[in-house]
């Protein structure tokens, strides 16, 4: 026969177990604990912008290819930045925002940035993209402008 605590913690188990999950999706990102069969390679590995004048502007892009045998998920691309960086002269000009991307296995997708110098120093920063691959939850890609 049971007892009444082996009960009422038998229907407390699976509240706390969904609490649980929830509580710690925010750690894990949008796509949970991530897919092993799931793999990116993205090219370049850094954005390296030329010396521009004030004023100007120039663009370089990046490949992201989703190498695995499942499919690829990635959350919209962030600008980020510590706080001595300077990110304002840079923008991702492609669109993709709001919604994750899904790249089937073999997919790629380029991602614009453009830089736009508006300031005498150095610009760094770099993109964050949020993905479904286990060990690697977020790529970032640096960019910047020569010291």
């Amino acid at each position: 026969m049971r007892s009444r605590l082996q009960t009422r913690l038998d229907s407390l188990s699976r509240p706390l177990l969904v609490f649980a999950m929830v509580a710690t999706a925010g750690v894990f990102g949008l796509f949970g604990c991530g897919d092993e069969d799931a793999a990116v390679s993205v090219e370049p590995a850094t954005l390296q912008f030329p010396v521009l004048i004030t004023g100007d502007e120039t663009e370089l892009s990046i490949n992201i290819e989703s190498t695995g045998e499942d499919p690829l998920l990635l959350e919209p691309p962030q600008l980020v930045t510590d706080e001595d960086g300077n990110i304002e002269d840079f923008e991702i000009t492609d669109g993709w925002s709001g919604d994750p991307l899904e790249l089937e296995p073999g997919q790629m997708r380029q991602l614009t940035v453009r830089y736009h110098r508006q300031s005498l120093g150095d610009a760094w920063g770099a993109i964050q993209i949020g993905t479904n691959v286990v060990g690697e939850s977020e790529i970032e890609i640096p960019i910047s402008t020569p010291k």
